[in-house]
């Protein structure tokens, strides 16, 4: 907690003295000739020091700094001695007890509501100190005027001002049910609650001026100037409508990064309105109280009509001399500067008034980097349509673009947000085409990433999901590339295969499968839980054709390489493969080289029969008629494979288990290798679930090969060694 403050900024019309009825505010006796300003803050203002202890009714409060001093008095950090909870007091004047008592009686009446519903400040109790009202309220963080600050100006994004427009409305609405008006609404009085842990969560402040509805006369002097609506000044009837006013300056003041009006002068606000806006119609001038001290008419003309003085009356510009020296708004337009062309009015839609491309400290010419990435910030807001995305962290990089952490505004959930290269928007659009099929699935019962929504943002393409953990990728690498248990691979199998059995049932392939895009869900909470992400490469199973070259090098099937007819069967290699990078703690095909994959899937599986080679748009990329890339590589029994099988199996599903004693006396018969290739150009689509396995089987083969060579060298030195013995130590090596 940072800053708490009630009026930091000196309110201006407290110093002016243009009409009786500001005078209305102070109790009979005091006034700026009885009672000068400076003799009040010097003589009425409580001393404190830090650690000093305030009495209150319910507690003592030990002081810890100074927060802020307004005209009424000044705000201090406390911890309340018997919770330890930080609080903030704020102390009044001696002279000014009218104006506590005034704002206690609000606040009481503020106990009927809600308050963080509403979005209103907490009050818990009023005592006095030495003659002093003290009020304590919960601490906030710092105001809105405080934050635009902070960010040297610069202007908030969209979405950001949509989620404070919306709790402020809320405590609007709030007071209205209660016959209330605030009166004072301002950046100042616009707090954060705790911008790190609910970042834009706001609480409206400081009721020193509220009225009930009912009470408010016309001819009262309420708000700030640069805050203060046309009515009050022209003294005209008043309602909560000048709230509505005050709120809309304020997020004025947000999307510009500076006051919408001039804070020093009530002709120069009422001078830029009009520029705006317009002149008040006639009947409302007439029916000003205040009207002439702003305006004033030709009596000689024929039809006389009111005219804004050029020259203000009022002690703010007495000795400034001309009006050129003013302090101006954001929508201050210099006289003669008023006319805006019909172009500049066509982009006033799209930028504050004010700001260009080159000038907004928000807006550089480029966000881009050379290679076509957003260039981001940490705390920058991505402006979404449902909501904000502030930045908390960078996640990663790929070839299409980047993720970052980010929390929505609205929901203060922890999102993932990928961000596309602006010159791959393609890419995402056609993946946002692919998520959206998606939602046609219960995607937590099918282990499918969440997609929230799609947005532009500068022209980059961003998709929002929900955050996840690490991938399977991550999580071999955190255990030091050590292999998992065959229970831990069990479980992510079933659930992957329930995952491109989802996509199959709508159509779709993903593409890309491959440890990095299997995520788990929370490894501390859910061991083990998976979902499948990443659809930038995923495809309609009908629109699949041959020739099409998906999947990373190491994860690529071989009808891909070969350019084949392909179908769903593709994820079922990638996913064989993604178990086989799991039981060995490492990739199960090299990942650079298309011919080194090639090469070692025929050092383990076969060649591909010639029908298949003869069919490859690629086989002459890989393959030659005159040499083989690989002398005749070893031949191993079918049941070995079954048996593996089963190994891994035996818990998953009786499914897989029937599926596989169906198929063993065929193999075993025909006592031929059961080639993922051949799978995938059966009928049986069941058939498709032996290639996952398959992979994983080859795979371990592999690693067996060199260890067959040696044993068959040892035999070859002793011929008296038993029969079975390479049988037996095969199973030592397997189990």
């Amino acid at each position: 907690m940072i800053h708490f403050q009630m009026d930091a900024k000196p309110i201006p019309f407290t110093a002016v003295a243009e009409t009786a009825d500001e005078t209305n505010k102070k109790p009979p006796g005091i006034n700026k000739a009885t009672f000068p300003v400076s003799v009040c803050l010097k003589n009425q203002q409580l001393q404190i020091e830090k650690y000093d202890v305030l009495s209150g009714i319910l507690s003592n409060y030990l002081i810890q700094r100074v927060l802020g001093r307004g005209s009424f008095g000044q705000v201090v950090q406390c911890i309340n001695l018997d919770t330890k909870e930080i609080v903030a007091i704020k102390i009044m004047r001696k002279d000014e007890s009218w104006a506590a008592k005034r704002e206690v009686f609000i606040l009481n009446r503020l106990k009927r509501l809600d308050r963080d519903k509403n979005n209103l400040i907490k009050f818990t109790e009023q005592f006095e100190h030495k003659g002093h009202d003290c009020l304590v309220f919960e601490i906030l963080d710092i105001s809105i005027e405080d934050l635009i600050q902070r960010m040297t100006f610069k202007p908030l994004h969209l979405s950001e001002i949509r989620v404070i427009a919306q709790q402020m409305l809320v405590a609007l609405d709030a007071l209205k049910s209660l016959g209330l008006v605030h009166a004072d609404i301002k950046p100042d009085n616009i707090m954060l609650v705790d911008h790190q842990l609910q970042p834009f969560k706001v609480k409206l402040i400081d009721f020193g001026m509220a009225v009930p509805i009912s009470k408010v006369r016309t001819g009262t002097m309420i708000q700030i100037p640069g805050y203060r609506a046309p009515e009050v000044m022209l003294g005209l009837p008043l309602n909560e409508a000048v709230d509505m006013w005050g709120l809309g300056c304020v997020l004025a003041f947000m999307y510009l990064g500076q006051d919408p009006y001039p804070l020093h002068c009530k002709l120069e606000v009422l001078r830029v309105i009009m520029q705006i806006q317009g002149q008040p119609n006639d009947h409302m001038l007439n029916s000003g109280i205040h009207t002439r001290d702003y305006f004033t008419k030709d009596q000689d003309s024929p039809s006389p009509s009111w005219m804004l003085k050029t020259e203000c009356i009022f002690p703010c510009c007495k000795n400034q001399g001309s009006m050129t020296n003013r302090r101006g708004g954001a929508f201050d337009i210099p006289p003669g500067k008023a006319d805006i062309d019909d172009n500049t009015a066509a982009e006033t839609d799209k930028k504050p008034t004010g700001m260009t491309e080159t000038t907004s400290p928000a807006s550089p010419v480029s966000h881009d980097s050379e290679n076509g990435y957003l260039q981001i910030e940490k705390y920058d807001v991505l402006s979404g349509k449902q909501s904000g995305y502030l930045i908390r962290k960078f996640l990663g990089m790929g070839a299409f673009g980047q993720v970052v952490q980010c929390i929505k505004l609205d929901t203060k959930e922890k999102m993932a947000v990928k961000i596309v290269r602006k010159d791959e928007t393609w890419v995402g659009k056609r993946e946002v085409t692919m998520l959206e099929k998606l939602r046609k699935l219960d995607q937590d019962k099918n282990n499918l990433i969440k997609f929230t929504e799609h947005f532009e943002h500068k022209g980059h393409v961003c998709i929002a999901f929900e955050m996840l953990d690490i991938s399977v990728e991550d999580l071999i690498e955190k255990i030091s590339s050590k292999p998992l248990y065959l229970s831990e691979i069990r479980v992510i199998a079933q659930q992957m295969l329930v995952a491109l059995d989802a996509l199959k049932s709508i159509g779709l392939a993903h593409g890309d499968i491959k440890p990095d895009n299997i995520m788990l869900v929370n490894h501390q909470l859910q061991p083990f839980k998976v979902k499948l992400i990443d659809f930038g490469l995923a495809i309609p199973i009908s629109k699949m054709q041959a020739g099409t070259v998906i999947q990373t090098i190491g994860y690529r099937a071989p009808e891909v390489m070969l350019g084949l007819p392909l179908n769903e069967a593709v994820d079922m290699w990638g996913l064989g493969c993604v178990l086989a990078f799991m039981y060995l703690g490492q990739d199960p095909y090299p990942l650079h080289c298309r011919l080194e994959v090639m090469r070692v899937i025929m050092q383990m599986q076969g060649q591909p029969n010639d029908r298949m080679l003869n069919s490859g748009i690629y086989t002459r990329d890989l393959f030659t008629r005159q040499l083989l890339l690989i002398d005749k590589p070893l031949q191993f029994t079918c049941s070995w494979l079954v048996l593996l099988h089963i190994t891994l199996f035996t818990y998953y599903t009786g499914q897989v288990f029937s599926l596989i004693s169906r198929f063993a006396p065929l193999l075993r018969r025909r006592r031929l290798l059961f080639s993922f290739l051949s799978v995938t150009s059966s009928s049986t689509p069941q058939l498709t679930v032996l290639g996952c396995l398959y992979s994983l089987c080859a795979c371990t083969m592999q690693l067996l090969q060199a260890k067959i060579i040696k044993i068959r060298q040892w035999r070859a030195k002793q011929p008296t060694t038993h029969q079975h013995h390479l049988s037996v130590r095969f199973s030592c090596v397997l189990h």
